[in-house]
């Protein structure tokens, strides 16, 4: 599992959006408040660049040429990350039925285009936030799944243990039950 950021760390945020003139704006922004920002102009490159890259979080367009927004979401979810990646969709669809499929299958947050950047590193801020306890709480089940692994194998352990010394004392017994009658 990618380790959990630490609270003053670079992020890295993957933007994802085929307008070169987005992008530029995006970059510009963001690295002024310390993001480390990484472009992706087309999406059928996206899923390599979240594999390579490994993002802390990915910004998105919906509307993409050759494979949709919608299907990229999917697409990212299907990769079985073994940390939360949050996707934020950026786009200038703002109807409400692809807000909420946008939602339904994998996306954590939504804003339509135009829109005030302020808001947007709001969002961004509150995604890295809960990035953090998610990627917190994946780890601590890492740790209890370990120590469950660790206990039952020492429960084995004990239970052959158990099955040895119930041997070794049935075999005292009968020792001791012929030495008696020996006597």
């Amino acid at each position: 599992m990618s380790e959990m950021p630490i609270l003053n760390q670079m992020y890295k945020i993957l933007i994802i959006d085929d307008e070169p003139a987005f992008q530029k704006l995006m970059k510009k922004q963001l690295e002024s408040r310390n993001y480390e920002v990484i472009s992706c102009l087309k999406s059928e490159e996206a899923l390599n660049q979240v594999q390579q890259v490994l993002p802390h979080l990915i910004l998105m367009d919906l509307m993409m040429p050759n494979v949709d927004g919608f299907t990229l979401i999917k697409n990212i979810r299907e990769l079985n990350l073994r940390y939360f990646l949050p996707i934020v969709v950026v786009t200038a669809r703002d109807q409400s039925k692809d807000l909420s499929h946008a939602l339904d299958i994998g996306a954590d947050d939504y804003l339509s285009k135009p829109f005030e950047f302020e808001e947007l590193l709001a969002r961004i801020k509150n995604m890295l936030r809960i990035k953090n306890l998610q990627d917190s709480i994946l780890k601590k089940t890492e740790q209890v799944n370990s120590a469950n692994q660790q206990i039952s194998h020492l429960n084995q352990v004990l239970t052959e243990t158990n099955k040895e010394l119930k041997k070794k004392v049935y075999d005292l017994h009968n020792v001791f039950e012929i030495s008696f009658k020996v006597m």
